[in-house]
């Protein structure tokens, strides 16, 4: 996994909010969720051909919602 860009944690640090670049694309084409420890991780977005650049994200202060900015 070629993990990059913003990264957040929850409030109550069970989850990690990352971006991943896929081979040969120069942008954020996923954004995974994860525990610290490496496990449960999961795609939380999809983009086909690399054709979106997901910027930064957050968790909400209640750790209930994500934020995603992302551009065509």
């Amino acid at each position: 996994m070629d993990a990059g860009g913003s990264l957040d944690w929850s409030r109550n640090g069970s989850w990690i909010l990352f971006q991943n670049y896929s081979t040969g694309i120069d942008r954020p084409s996923t954004v995974w969720l994860m525990h610290p420890n490496g496990e449960n991780k999961h795609r939380i977005t999809t983009t086909a051909g690399g054709t979106v650049t997901w910027a930064a994200g957050s968790f909400s202060p209640d750790g209930q919602r994500i934020t995603i900015t992302r551009a065509a």
